[in-house]
């Protein structure tokens, strides 16, 4: 970061403590766990936590000064003689707003991306395309919130070429507060599919949310749309270029630019994706159908940014799958797919139709968690999921969770366990080591609430320790 001190006063309505502090402000850190010395330690104030409440741990762990809030400051400031702060009315606005004033300080290109399924990966590849040429700075993980994106912003300093940025959301109004902070100029939507539909209502509420990104763009900027997808398709942007991707070359609708359409979509025996475009094989090197898009997607971007796709082909065709989404490990004779990082019905579709294509001698299983945020709309789709079990044939269901229970007339001849307390997954754990033997394959899937990333990590140390 390139931020003195002495300049956050005439950025954002705050107080230095010293009013002689100066120099360059540290990387920012909201967990007081994972603080380096040196760091600003910001202190926000969530569901889970108040930041307000480790800020002597801060300091005790070498914390060069801390963004609090001025009640607690005018309260405490006595019992942290000699330390530094920055004071502001509201420690998060101050944040979203330090981070928009900073953005505004470069000219240099902001993408960001959004889509109910395969925003990650589809970060992971664009950027990883993009940085063949150029100077990345993208979102980290799922730092794509209205805290995640600011600290992102934050980070941009002069050898910065371009900002990627993963957006997500979960009521109306939260993709508006991000562009403003953001203030992208090229925006990619992937998709529209049943997520967090507690805050939506239906599909025609995510969708007025996802276009919001579109509708903010500049006019000289670029909107990039999935054209096979209904929603994605019929979205206006204010942006001047609007270009379509996908494999339907009739599918993209008015107002479309160009359209980039590939062909040859498919799998091989393995289940790795492959498309051709312009005469170019991209090879991908993740599992699925639906990585096929998102690598359409990230081509479609990167290409229009100058990347040649022979240098895309090569990157994607030896990028190593992302932790929790359909990643494939052959442990000891046993398939583990690790599918736990989230959920929603069309990415539990996508997971259970790679699970029918996996060629095993042996029996497979499926751990299925809640998929939340669904408000009203739970037990419809949870209905839904049970169906798609049953059509699957798989050997043996595992169902975590209370929503579950909509599932549970449509998989009871294959169902092993119902297991209502996802606190405690170690009956869940316990009861598939009793009959997951070498040649099998087990597929655990749910929202990220779930945590079944527990079972993942204690089936995966089974299997290292089963014999075949």
């Amino acid at each position: 970061m390139s931020l003195l001190f002495e300049e956050i006063p005439r950025l954002i309505s705050c107080q230095i403590v010293p009013s002689t502090l100066k120099g360059i402000l540290g990387p920012l850190s909201i967990d007081s766990r994972r603080l380096n010395p040196g760091d600003v330690f910001i202190a926000l104030k969530t569901d889970q936590a108040d930041g307000h409440d480790f800020i002597a741990k801060a300091f005790s762990q070498g914390a060069s000064a801390a963004l609090v809030n001025k009640e607690w400051f005018d309260i405490n400031r006595k019992s942290h003689p000699g330390s530094s702060f920055i004071v502001a009315d509201d420690t998060l606005e101050a944040l979203q707003k330090l981070a928009k004033s900073h953005r505004k300080r470069f000219h240099i290109p902001v993408i960001a991306l959004t889509g109910s399924n395969g925003k990650t990966a589809t970060k992971e590849l664009l950027a990883t395309a993009l940085k063949t040429q150029l100077k990345v700075l993208k979102s980290p993980g799922n730092y794509n919130n209205d805290i995640g994106i600011p600290l992102t912003l934050l980070q941009i300093d002069p050898a910065t070429e371009i900002v990627l940025l993963e957006l997500g959301t979960n009521q109306p109004g939260d993709l508006a507060l991000l562009c403003a902070i953001a203030k992208p100029e090229y925006g990619l939507v992937l998709n529209v599919g049943p997520a967090h539909l507690q805050g939506f209502g239906d599909l025609d509420g995510v969708a007025k949310e996802k276009a919001e990104l579109l509708r903010f763009l500049p006019p000289a900027g670029a909107a990039f749309v999935n054209s096979d997808d209904s929603y994605v398709n019929q979205m206006e942007t204010s942006a001047n270029q609007r270009f379509c991707y996908g494999f339907d070359v009739d599918a993209p609708g008015e107002n479309c630019l160009r359209m980039i359409c590939a062909e040859n979509l498919g799998l091989d025996e393995a289940g790795f994706g492959s498309f051709r475009l312009r005469g170019e094989t991209i090879n991908m090197n993740w599992y699925g159908i639906h990585q096929i898009y998102n690598g359409l997607a990230a081509t479609t971007v990167a290409n229009y940014f100058g990347i040649p796709l022979e240098d895309i082909a090569e990157k994607f065709a030896s990028m190593p799958p992302l932790e929790g989404r359909l990643k494939v490990d052959l442990i000891s004779g046993i398939t583990l797919i690790d599918d736990a990082y989230n959920a929603n019905t069309t990415s539990t579709m996508q997971a259970l139709n790679f699970l029918k294509t996996v060629d095993i001698p042996g029996k497979k299983y499926v751990v299925l968690g809640d998929h939340l945020e669904l408000g009203d709309a739970s037990a419809e789709e949870h209905l839904k999921l049970g169906a798609m079990l049953a059509e699957q044939g798989v050997d043996g269901v595992f169902l975590v969770g209370k929503e579950m229970r909509h599932a549970l007339p449509a998989v009871k001849e294959r169902l092993i366990l119902h297991q209502e307390n996802h606190e405690d997954v170690n009956p869940v754990s316990q009861e598939i080591k009793k009959i997951l033997g070498v040649g099998d394959a087990i597929l655990i899937k749910g929202s990220r609430g779930m945590g079944l990333d527990r079972v993942v990590k204690d089936i995966y140390q089974f299997c290292k320790e089963v014999k075949g």
